[in-house]
């Protein structure tokens, strides 16, 4: 295992690691928004770590091979993830690259949003709540800003004739304080499977 760790970190430190095309601004943008992110990798730890460093992304809660009984297409890793974030499954949104990885968010009760960085998107039709070729999608940015505003609820939630094409995300619920009086609970949550591209 250290010689593989060695050689994945000699590799990264003279190949280099590019984030996936608008990933950085699109993180950015999650952080002003106030939803936690954390990654649910099938990779090893140290890998993990060293993906985050080289394309320098702040330390957020991760889980690893290691962290896991079951692997993907298993839930146990984006489970996991969403405990270590505090927030339920079902206020977690996955982006996924791999056919695995899309299965476990399904198994785990998340809403996928599937990237084309690995497979063609035909190859994908079907199995996510949406597909979109890199982190610059308008769409993307349209869909996750509607379910911010909306505190989270999808449109077939809201009972919207035309409900969005996201299940259930990045969602802000809601907690009683007091008679008659709400606010925001923060619990939102964004579980990455992938990181970026050699």
């Amino acid at each position: 295992m250290r010689q593989r760790a060695e050689i994945y970190h000699d590799y990264i430190e003279h190949k280099g690691l590019q984030a996936t095309p608008g990933f950085m601004q699109f993180f950015a943008y999650l952080q002003q928004q106030g939803v936690a992110a954390a990654i649910a990798s099938g990779g090893h730890k140290p890998h993990i770590l060293a993906s985050m460093m080289a394309i320098g992304i702040p330390r957020i809660p991760f889980v690893g091979l290691e962290d896991v009984k079951n692997r993907k297409p298993a839930p146990d890793a984006f489970l996991l993830a969403a405990q270590k974030l505090g927030v339920p499954p079902s206020e977690c949104v996955v982006f996924e690259d791999s056919l695995a990885g899309i299965k476990a968010a399904a198994a785990a009760g998340m809403p996928c949003i599937a990237l084309t960085t690995t497979m063609p998107r035909q190859t994908l039709e079907g199995k996510a709540s949406l597909i979109i070729n890199d982190f610059r999608s308008p769409k993307l940015r349209r869909e996750i800003g509607k379910l911010i505003a909306a505190g989270g609820k999808t449109g077939k939630e809201r009972g919207d004739a035309n409900p969005s094409s996201l299940v259930s995300s990045a969602k802000r619920s809601t907690a009683r304080h007091g008679k008659g009086k709400k606010r925001p609970s923060n619990k939102r949550g964004l579980l990455s499977g992938l990181l970026g591209r050699r």
